[in-house]
């Protein structure tokens, strides 16, 4: 997993902190993330032209529970605090 953070306190620090609290909450079974992502979406409807658009979503306070025996994790319930704006050129 890679974590990238922007800011401006010291980066030992600032890592030490992020590491510690990612062990912490991955032992009880539960990560908390916000994820931010640009995407590329398509539109077409019949004969009319297609479309794209590029779109930056980004979501907040995302549980993923993850299981003892594999890497991989669910995500519990939706999405509560997404946001979708159009990307600026």
């Amino acid at each position: 997993m890679t974590v990238d953070l922007e800011t401006m306190n010291s980066a030992k620090f600032v890592h030490k902190v992020v590491q510690e609290n990612l062990v912490d909450e991955w032992n009880k079974g539960v990560v908390n993330f916000d994820v931010k992502m640009v995407v590329r979406v398509g539109f077409e409807a019949g004969i009319w032209p297609s479309k794209e658009k590029t779109l930056c979503v980004s979501c907040g306070d995302l549980d993923v529970e993850f299981y003892s025996t594999k890497d991989t994790g669910k995500l519990l319930g939706i999405g509560k605090n997404c946001n979708v704006v159009e990307a600026k050129p």
